[in-house]
């Protein structure tokens, strides 16, 4: 692979700041995503992944269900995870079969069950999903498994449900395969290529019917399935892929409670490791090669961890404060930091560029945060002790180093899934509604409807009318018309769309002629740089992912694409640093469990969203050389252009530019304005070369164009033996 010098990727950047092309497109804008993780595992359960080791990159595929029907593509480019296939064509699948085909360069992907079975195959190229059309394929099924057979250039894949059938794919079609050995039908199998003894490795799975799982480890030969074990692990939700630098499978994780990592050396398997040093879950991990390393590496709760042989070594690391029950966040305007309290991973701090943990975790979940700026502490109150072992009535403050408990003779009763909001106005925190302990006879908790403001001091409960009783309403105190608005919540099986406000003294009901849907546990924060509130996510009878502004008088529903990713309590404040609002955890449910949300998602309000787009077309005698590049935004580190489909081993060049002039050149068209940036390389033995151009996050790059188009030798190609790419047009978004 071939990438141009700092100093000439120093010299492309020049060009287009010298440019001056700098535009800015103002109003609302989407909310611009963070993703730490994109399994994530423990709330995308069935999300499919594979190296691309010519790309050198991971890949990855599903959705955060229930975000949509359509799934999105994510790519670890070595620093982040990035998103590509702004389409998202495939429909969202869980369990259906990957591999890469590294002789065609392209990620296969076939079936996988969304309400129903899928029988499609989907090739992504490194820059879109093609769906073929193909004469025969295997009938539809999930919990398949695939690898790619490299001596024989086929993808096998194996099983699914109450399948026990091979099939091949050679790039054109499906042909099944009639071996006189094979595996007895089973499903969430593991599949992994041994490259030093060139067989494809299949173990464990689960039978449909008795639902046994199996410990057999068996191996394809490109004929015959072979028995070659029966003494393996007996789990499922594994995870398997072919270490290159240890050549040997290696094996991790799976149901129930199997935390050990394991090594196949052709006859037997060993535990090479008997725990792993993040937490065990019973899901799936986020297993792949390293196109790097060659080394096993696994994704786990912001982390990356590469496997050394005898343990893992931990390569990077994200923190974000996300739980599956609980996550708070409030501004602290004083220290310009961000506090997020989880109810089992601690206390956090944001500070614009990483979050730190700053103190272990309360043991409480479902408790409201804000933060009060006359006394320059963050306020908590109540919450459910975890284990669901009592209910709390305390107040807790934060002063940046430590919780204290505000010993308040007079406070509110003990309840969970309350609400606070600072009243600046008139110094005080405001609380409303929750829901109090179960009693000792059988019934429902109550519910509660009352007022109560602090003091620093001591609480003091307000009288007279006011909201229902509730819980999961959202509250948050408007600046400028200085009052504390309360919006949504509900009782058990009613659900509510009033808005409320209270001045200090008294409630008062707004009547909108336009209201958001019923909806509980949404975001709720005010804007200064909309002047307004925002309302976003939530759930009542299904997620919601619409987000509104109350300006006092009227709701307005903001059109944005992409819309907020669907969450349930999560917590939604004002990130200082970038004066922006930002929403991070909560969950989503899938099915009947409750599944932590692992990123964060910022609001903007005038925004460049980064745009790729096609112009003209290729110009070769033969296969046409294409480019490929990432989502173009500023402080993307990992952003390159990709040369892809040339001829192996030969010159090939990029030019740069920033604006589109179309210039025939002989037979071909050159794209390229001026001033042009040419940067020259060699392609591999694949036909891949890389351009690296690491986008730094200079504010005066944003709306910036810039304009590639390669060429590659091919000895025969239309322009004295050079074949032409389609140029490619990048406006870096922020």
């Amino acid at each position: 692979m071939a990438s141009p010098s700092r100093c000439i990727a120093s010299a492309v950047l020049a060009v287009v700041i010298a440019n001056d092309g700098v535009t800015q497109s103002a109003g609302f804008a989407p909310w611009r995503s963070m993703v730490v993780e994109t399994d994530v595992t423990g709330w995308s359960s069935g999300r499919l992944t594979v190296t691309d080791d010519v790309r050198g990159r991971i890949v990855s595929f599903g959705c955060h269900p229930p975000d949509s029907v359509h799934a999105d593509t994510w790519e670890w480019c070595g620093t982040d995870w990035l998103p590509f296939d702004a389409a998202r064509l495939p429909p969202f699948r869980r369990n259906g079969a990957i591999a890469y085909d590294s002789q065609r360069q392209r990620v296969v992907m076939f079936g996988g069950a969304w309400q129903s079975n899928l029988a499609d195959t989907w090739e992504w190229n490194g820059d879109a999903w093609t769906l073929r059309n193909l004469p025969v394929a295997p009938p539809a099924r999930s919990g398949c498994t695939a690898a790619f057979d490299a001596a024989r250039g086929r993808v096998v894949l194996f099983g699914g449900q109450v399948f026990g059938d091979t099939w091949e794919y050679d790039g054109l079609t499906w042909t099944q395969r009639f071996p006189t050995n094979a595996p007895s039908a089973r499903r969430d199998h593991l599949m992994a290529y041994d490259e030093a003894r060139q067989r494809i490795v299949l173990h464990g799975g689960q039978a449909f019917a008795p639902y046994a799982l199996s410990n057999e480890t068996w191996e394809w030969d490109g004929s015959n399935w072979s028995l070659q074990s029966a003494g393996g692990p007996v789990t499922t939700r594994q995870a398997m892929v072919f270490d290159r630098a240890r050549q040997c499978c290696v094996m991790f994780g799976g149901y129930p409670q199997f935390d050990a990592t394991l090594e196949w050396n052709g006859t037997t398997w060993s535990v090479a490791a008997a725990a792993a040093p993040w937490p065990w879950n019973s899901f799936a991990p986020l297993m792949a090669r390293d196109p790097a390393t060659g080394s096993a590496v696994v994704f786990t709760n912001g982390q990356k961890w590469q496997w050394t042989g005898s343990g893992w070594n931990l390569q990077s690391s994200t923190t974000l404060p996300t739980d599956s029950e609980t996550t708070v966040a409030c501004t602290d305007t004083i220290r310009n930091r961000v506090v997020a309290c989880t109810s089992t991973g601690g206390t956090f701090e944001w500070d614009g560029t990483a979050w730190t943990r700053s103190a272990a975790s309360l043991g409480l979940r479902y408790m409201p945060m804000v933060f009060d700026a006359a006394r320059g502490v963050s306020v908590q109150f109540g919450g459910m002790a975890n284990g669901n072992s009592g209910v709390n009535d305390q107040t807790r403050v934060w002063n940046g180093t430590s919780w204290t408990t505000v010993p308040a003779p007079s406070r509110p009763p003990a309840r969970y899934h309350a609400e606070l909001a600072y009243d600046a106005a008139r110094q005080r925190v405001v609380l409303f509604g929750g829901i109090g302990p179960f009693p000792p006879n059988p019934g429902p908790p109550p519910v509660y409807g009352d007022t109560w403001t602090f003091d620093g001091v001591t609480w003091t409960q307000h009288f007279g009318v006011g909201p229902s009783a509730r819980f999961d309403h959202v509250m948050a105190y408007d600046p400028i018309r200085q009052v504390v608005v309360l919006h949504g919540g509900g009782s058990f099986g009613t659900g509510s769309n009033e808005t409320w406000e209270w001045n200090g003294s008294a409630w008062t009901q707004r009547s909108p002629a336009i209201a958001p849907p019923i909806r509980g546990g949404a975001a709720f924060a005010f804007d200064p740089n909309r002047g307004a509130l925002v309302l976003s996510g939530g759930t009542w009878t299904g997620p919601a992912t619409d987000t509104w502004l109350w300006d006092g008088v009227n709701w307005t529903q903001l059109a944005m694409q992409p819309a907020v990713w669907p969450r349930n309590d999560g917590a939604f404040t004002l990130d200082p640093t970038r004066n922006e609002l930002m929403l991070l955890g909560g969950s989503v449910v899938s099915g009947s469990t409750v599944l932590a949300r692992r990123d964060a998602q910022w609001l903007r309000l005038s925004v460049t969203p980064p745009q790729t787009t096609t112009i003209g077309a290729s110009c070769a005698a033969g296969t046409p050389p294409r480019l490929s590049a990432p989502v173009p935004f500023v402080g993307n580190a990992d952003f390159a252009v990709d040369v892809l489909d040339a001829n192996a081993q030969s010159l090939c060049c990029v030019g740069f530019a920033t604006s589109v002039l179309a210039q025939p050149v002989g037979p071909c068209t050159l794209h390229l304005g001026t001033p042009t940036v040419l940067v020259a390389g060699v392609t591999d033995v694949h036909g891949f070369a890389r351009f690296a151009l690491p986008l730094p996050p200079t504010a005066g790059l944003v709306g910036a164009q810039i304009v590639a188009q390669g060429v590659a030798w091919s000895g025969f190609g239309p322009l004295s033996g050079f074949d032409l790419t389609a140029a490619r047009t990048m406006l870096l978004g922020d």
